[in-house]
This record gives C-alpha cells, sequence and structure tokens, in this order.
C-alpha cells in the first residue's frame, strides 16, 4: 500500500509540473490581390520579405492571397515581388497590446492607418478593414499591373 501511494504521489507530482505554455494569438496582415485591369489572369507567384529582415516569408508561392507579421514599431516595410518584379510596401499602423492569459501571455493587434508603396507592379491599394485582430479577415486588396505581352514570368 505504502509504494502504491508513493507511486501515485510521484505521479501526481509530475503532472504538476508539466509546462502548459500556449503560444500567443497572432494578429497578421491579411492581403488579396487582384488585377487592375479586372482580368482573369493566373495567379502570379510571390515572395516576400521584410526589409532588413533575413528571412523571406513566402517564396516563389502562386496565389492571390497572403498573410504578413506587422511589427511593434510605428510601420512594418516589406518588398513585395509579383513574378519577380520587386515592389516596396509600408505599412503604417497604431498599435495596442492586448493580455490574452497566464498561458500565453501578450500579443499585438493593430490598426493600418497609411499604406504607401513603389509603382514597379502595384498599381494601387485599397484598406478593406483597418483593424487587424487575431481573428484573420482581408484587410487590403493590392491592385496590380498586368505583365507585358513580352515578359516572361518565371
Amino acid at each position: 500500500m505504502k509504494n502504491f501511494l508513493s507511486a501515485i504521489l510521484l505521479f501526481l507530482a509530475f503532472v504538476a509540473c508539466e509546462e502548459t505554455f500556449d503560444s500567443p494569438p497572432r494578429a497578421e496582415l491579411v492581403a488579396q490581390v487582384r488585377f487592375s485591369s479586372g482580368a482573369a489572369n493566373d495567379n502570379p507567384k510571390i515572395t516576400v520579405y521584410g526589409v532588413g529582415k533575413d528571412s523571406i516569408w513566402i517564396n516563389q508561392m502562386q496565389t492571390n492571397e497572403f498573410n504578413l507579421p506587422l511589427s511593434p514599431d510605428k510601420s512594418s516595410s516589406f518588398v513585395v515581388m509579383f513574378d519577380s518584379i520587386p515592389d516596396t510596401m509600408t505599412v503604417f499602423h497604431e498599435n495596442t497590446i492586448n493580455y490574452e492569459s497566464v498561458e500565453s501571455g501578450f500579443y499585438y493587434e493593430y490598426r493600418i492607418e497609411n499604406i504607401i508603396h513603389t509603382y514597379h507592379r502595384i498599381d494601387s491599394t485599397v484598406v478593406l478593414d483597418s483593424a487587424i485582430t487575431q481573428s484573420w479577415n482581408e484587410n487590403i486588396t493590392i491592385y496590380i499591373t498586368d505583365l507585358p505581352a513580352d515578359t516572361d514570368a518565371e
């Protein structure tokens, strides 16, 4: 009986010390890509990386929608390549830090204030929902120009 109680006590001590970390929710910018001509062209191959960052977030993915993480700073800058043609896009945003729980801690939510970009392939951007929260929905639409007929996209 003594061994049985010792085993139960040992088991309870082991379970009580188990790590209960949950990763915090993420609030990411959701971008939709459309052609400014209204044409139903194939989705472009998209590559995205942060300005001053050393990692590529999206690499040659053929899609018309993607998510971008934003910085805790007041702005986030990205190089967005549509069919290997680069544009720079900067999102200015207001940040709010939120407390989720003891297990997952704090996370940021954002409100888009302005977007500026170069005009190599991006024609315009439209903010559909300025609130970037943990429940992902389409925040912006990026309108891009068609590729010239003599350009071969890789």
